[in-house]
């Protein structure tokens, strides 16, 4: 018997993490953008307004602004869009499901930024550029955490254990998320560490036997920085260690800029160009290899509007399940994902996540530092006693999930 579902998390409980994330994070984040780049008095006040009406305001269709233009927002987006906001329209940003909030709050400031304006100055420009290139650049950063890696991944005899080491890595850099500018701050030295005990659930040795065998494997990406340098690190390693011409990777990335630090096209190619321009000798040779495996296409980045859309991992067009679907092992990064995967809804966490996810077309692993207040798979006395040890374990970024539905 299927289990009926519980109600999507909700912007409305004042007590929430999503009440606090809308209200707290996402001005801040509007603050973010103003700081960090040079805007015209006309769209700086768009954001201003927006910063004021996601406190005081209710939801409104944003389309009018911005054109049909379907090399920059393709038409059936679009379509999806004003399909979801009309069943929010009128209505308090503090009543709506709280995944929708935020995926509508990214629409409304790239609108109100002018990214989708021809003219306006910021025409297809990310807001977060700035803060993305400080996270790869800066003293700790992403160029920093590489060095990190191929000083401690070790040598190419045992490929279990360099794996097992690179998922690690691959987990706890999910914690730099710039949307969650507190945890990131507070992690940016903890990426490298061995912190086996925060692993609530872990599937690391089941996954590394499934990568050892994939011929081909889709990686669900999140976070630009330290977190796309440590995927970047696991897939190069994955074609060093396997030495399998059959071997192929595919990373699903945003189509514009998401959650702040999400990963686009051009992250990943800005992130490989550097490694390749670095000084070092290893980190120089590390980005041309990757280099050369986007090259020869044994590497593909694909962007989809599904990533940016309103809609959970359920409402999945049919071209992304029929790409998936070919896949051998599809390893999907971060928290918004976890929380689409499960349609943001708040299961009880001794719930089975197999048993939620029978409709995912293929073979998957959940790569995922706990940042919100969702997760199955956890016993009940498990769960009372996480709560006795830290009230906030669900939201704090400390624990993670390394997790195989196969």
């Amino acid at each position: 018997m299927k289990l009926k579902p519980p109600p999507c998390i909700s912007t409305g409980d004042t007590a929430s993490f999503a009440y606090k994330t809308i209200y707290f994070r996402k001005p801040f984040i509007i603050e973010q953008v103003l700081k960090s780049n040079r805007i015209s008095d006309k769209y700086t006040q768009n954001l201003k307004d927006l910063e004021n009406e996601i406190r005081h305001g209710t939801i409104t269709d944003p389309f009018a602004g911005i054109p049909d233009n379907p090399t920059v927002f393709e038409r059936s987006g679009i379509k999806t869009w004003k399909r979801e906001i009309q069943k929010h329209l009128s209505k308090s940003w503090f009543k709506i499901p709280w995944y929708f909030a935020e995926a509508y709050f990214y629409l409304r400031l790239l609108s109100a930024y002018g990214y989708y304006s021809p003219g306006s100055g910021h025409y297809i420009e990310d807001p977060f550029q700035h803060l993305k290139d400080r996270e790869l650049y800066s003293e700790k950063g992403g160029i920093d955490i590489l060095n990190g890696i191929l000083n401690t991944a070790g040598d190419t005899v045992h490929p279990e254990k360099v794996i097992k080491s690179l998922l690690l890595f691959s987990l706890w850099g999910n914690r730099i998320d710039l949307s969650n500018y507190s945890i990131a701050q507070n992690s940016k030295t903890d990426t490298l560490k061995s912190e086996d005990s925060n692993i609530l659930i872990d599937n690391t040795e089941q996954i590394v036997d499934e990568i050892l065998k994939a011929d081909r494997i889709d990686f669900i990406m999140d976070n630009a920085g330290q977190e796309l340098v440590c995927d970047l690190s696991l897939i190069r390693y994955l074609f060093l260690l396997r030495g399998n011409k059959s071997l192929n990777v595919t990373l699903h990335v945003k189509k514009a800029p998401f959650f702040v630090s999400d990963t686009m096209k051009k992250d990943v190619t800005a992130t490989v160009k550097a490694f390749g321009e670095n000084r070092q000798d290893n980190i120089r040779e590390f980005g041309r290899a990757l280099a050369q495996l986007i090259a020869n296409g044994r590497i593909r980045i694909e962007d989809h509007f599904f990533w940016n859309g309103p809609l959970h991992f359920t409402d999945m067009p049919e071209d992304l399940l029929e790409s998936l679907n070919n896949s051998d092992l599809v390893i999907i990064k971060g928290d918004a994902n976890y929380r689409r995967l499960l349609s943001d809804r708040k299961w009880n966490p001794w719930e089975k996540m197999k048993e939620l996810t029978e409709y995912f077309p293929a073979t998957f692993a959940v790569l995922r530092t706990m940042k919100s207040e969702i997760v199955t798979d956890i016993d009940k006395n498990t769960v009372q006693n996480l709560f006795a040890a830290d009230k906030d374990w669900m939201i704090n970024g400390k624990r993670g999930i390394i997790q195989l539905i196969d």
